[in-house]
């Protein structure tokens, strides 16, 4: 099972040497930087949540 930076780059290539045009390549990273964010906000959240029950 490959990483998550892995598979982006293994997909980033794919696109790279394809024949995908520049701004396709541009939105699709842009799309996985977005989503990334977001999964980190998400779990941030849920820790965040999760940890407010436990004492320090």
């Amino acid at each position: 099972m490959s990483s998550y930076i892995e598979q982006f780059e293994s997909e980033l290539l794919s696109k790279l040497n394809g024949n995908e045009d520049e701004g396709a390549i541009v939105r699709w990273v842009s799309e996985k930087v977005l989503e990334s964010y977001r999964n980190g906000i998400t779990a941030g959240q849920k820790a965040g949540i999760a940890s407010r029950g436990t004492p320090p």
